[in-house]
């Protein structure tokens, strides 16, 4: 890792759309979740969330 890079720094930052969804996947899971599986999920939910956006600002045109 480079020293810009926001992972080394600790510059990650969570909204509370993302704690809110993190839990829930951690309530509704019936088993114990890792955290490797935990930021696969948000980065999932990241880019469908970016995704989503994309579709609505491409729309507008």
């Amino acid at each position: 890792m480079t020293s810009g890079d926001p992972t080394e720094t600790g510059g990650i930052r969570l909204s509370d759309d993302d704690v809110a969804y993190l839990m829930n996947v951690l309530r509704n899971s019936s088993q114990p979740v890792t955290t490797q599986q935990l930021i696969d999920v948000l980065r999932r939910q990241s880019d469908q969330q970016r995704g989503d956006a994309d579709g609505q600002h491409s729309g507008e045109a």
